[in-house]
């Protein structure tokens, strides 16, 4: 199965299953791809955390402790992470995540190739019923998509019935039944007596895919070191494609005309990288 550039992707899960850590874990396997995490259902600690712990298999009190050191080796680890940029706010709109979209070219020289929305039941809305609000995000997620030609990777809930954890869930078993925009639908379990993620693929335009969602693969897991077999990057394999074509007013570098669309993104003072205590930070020149 593949991730493709130009689409939308969704990832769904009950809480806790581990859909963040899958996402994350994608993520910081592809070095080569610049990406942009707009992390709105984990705190920055944890996920800094989870992040620092999957690169060096390491349980979550000794990176804790080793956050802590300024001169800690665990710092030089995250620095091998600079291909993902990172914003940590809940409630933003879907105008604001194209901001951001335009922050990221701004510090890192291109725009995002793969940019991981987590979560999406966090995007904010008003006036429509939830059910109706999300198709419409959705919908202006998938023109996001298009137009900039990048890999939007989506995280989002299930309906009751699967709020277990490992019920295999099936395509109407996502959160509201969204199903129209994406070109993938993943649904996540875990295994009652095992080790293991489950990772089923419930729709997919190119390729097979079980609607019923019980045609599950199972993937090694070990959650107390943040660790999730390899195999990942090649079950789901992210597919690169032509460069991004993004609309004009977002080339370029910031003029004093175009600071406040910069900054109506993300502070000053809000740091770009997936980690703190390194010196990136959005600049307006």
């Amino acid at each position: 199965m593949h991730f493709y550039r130009g689409s939308v992707h969704v990832t769904a899960a009950a809480p806790g299953v581990g859909k963040s850590i899958f996402a994350l874990r994608h993520a910081l396997g592809m070095p080569s791809v610049p990406t942009l995490y707009i992390c709105m259902d984990t705190p920055r600690h944890i996920t800094v955390v989870r992040a620092a712990q999957m690169l060096t298999t390491s349980y979550k009190a000794v990176v804790e402790a080793q956050l802590e050191e300024a001169e800690s080796e665990i710092w030089d680890e995250l620095a091998t992470a600079n291909h993902i940029g990172a914003f940590y706010r809940s409630g933003v709109t879907a105008e604001e995540i194209t901001l951001m979209i335009g922050a990221f070219a701004e510090i890192k020289g291109e725009f995002p190739h793969y940019v991981i929305i987590d979560n999406l039941v966090n995007i904010a809305y008003e006036g429509d019923s939830e059910v109706q609000a999300q198709r419409t995000i959705m919908s202006e997620l998938d023109t996001i998509a298009k137009e900039a030609n990048i890999c939007v990777h989506i995280l989002t809930h299930v309906s009751g019935n699967y709020k277990g954890g490992t019920t295999p869930i099936p395509q109407d078993g996502v959160m509201n039944k969204i199903s129209e925009y994406q070109h993938t639908t993943i649904t996540l379990t875990r295994s009652l007596t095992e080790n293991q993620l489950l990772w089923a693929c419930v729709k997919n335009r190119t390729g097979p895919s079980d609607p019923s969602g019980m045609n599950r693969t199972p993937l090694k897991a070990n959650f107390d070191v943040m660790q999730i077999e390899d195999s990942i990057r090649a079950e789901i394999e992210y597919v690169d494609s032509v460069p991004n074509q993004f609309p004009a007013k977002y080339e370029g570098r910031c003029s004093s005309d175009d600071c406040d669309f910069f900054e109506n993104a993300i502070s000053i003072d809000d740091p770009i990288v997936l980690y703190e205590g390194r010196p990136y930070h959005v600049e307006c020149a």
